[in-house]
């Protein structure tokens, strides 16, 4: 979400990122990529961007190469992150995500089962992680996001959990079910999360088809979503922004459609899209 209230978003199998306007019933204002190799191209699925604290936009693609645009999607830059030494080289990577607290990126390197750490010139400084389901390994590490105090949060999508650390990457704790009256739910393809201004962890659970919401401790706050028939139902929820309010967006790819809820999952809107694949821009900060 930019401070101006438009959103980017990315369309992974159409090879590019989609600026809309949800004060117009989130009218395409513009477009920018496709297959390639140029500067407004992508050679690659993209499944992830992110905004620096100068407003730059970032977006990656699965080869682990990085295009660097501004704002409003003009070329700046490329980087080639797939040619690093062993296990720090991008394979498959999914998730990248700007963190404020320091200046920095950092990227889930899916195959390689890590966490990577760059600058902004996207200098490799440190990662961690290997394969295995103990704390601080990862099997196919997901979507990132990182809070004001640098607590960084990781979607392990086929460990069935999202992983918190602290800054210098020291484990804190898990998060793999949740309660819904009496039963225990296992988390089943965690996708992403989002951390609200209050702290509240926030994160989609695509094949429970459901948004479930945690405190800043990891404890169950309320879940919301479930298959059906209404428009406030999901089906494939994947990915999350938040806008100043604290509102909640979710790209669902089985109804191929925005949802848009409260903080507290009160359904507001739903919209269509034509794209057949996506995946949000997230935002993070008061810029």
């Amino acid at each position: 979400m930019l401070p101006d209230g438009k959103i980017w978003y990315v369309d992974s199998h159409n090879h590019r990122i989609v600026k809309i306007d949800p004060s117009n019933n989130y009218a395409i204002l513009r477009t920018v990529g496709r297959l390639g190799n140029g500067e407004g191209e992508f050679d690659a699925g993209v499944y992830s961007m992110t905004r620096d604290n100068n407003g730059f936009l970032y977006i990656m693609s699965t080869f682990g190469n990085i295009k660097k645009l501004d704002s409003n999607g003009g070329y700046i830059a490329s980087y080639n992150l797939s040619t690093l030494d062993s296990p720090n080289d991008l394979s498959d990577p999914r998730g990248i995500v700007y963190d404020i607290y320091t200046d920095t990126f950092l990227i889930s390197n899916k195959n390689r089962h890590r966490v990577e750490r760059f600058t902004k010139d996207f200098v490799f400084i440190d990662g961690f992680g290997s394969f295995g389901t103990g704390d601080s390994q990862f099997n196919e590490p997901q979507s990132l996001s990182v809070d004001v105090n640098g607590r960084i949060y990781v979607a392990d999508e086929f460990n069935a959990r999202v992983q918190v650390f602290s800054s210098d990457f020291t484990h804190q704790f898990n998060i793999v079910n949740w309660t819904e009256g009496s039963n225990t739910i296992n988390f089943e393809a965690v996708k992403d999360i989002v951390i609200l201004s209050d702290g509240t962890i926030t994160i989609t659970s695509q094949n429970n088809q459901r948004v479930v919401q945690f405190d800043e401790s990891g404890n169950f706050i309320r879940v919301w979503g479930f298959s059906g028939v209404e428009d406030s139902n999901l089906i494939s929820p994947q990915y999350l922004a938040k806008d100043q309010n604290d509102n909640i967006f979710v790209s669902d790819g089985g109804k191929r459609a925005i949802l848009k809820y409260s903080s507290t999952g009160v359904y507001k809107y739903l919209r269509y899209l034509d794209t057949y694949q996506y995946n949000w821009y997230r935002w993070y900060g008061q810029w």
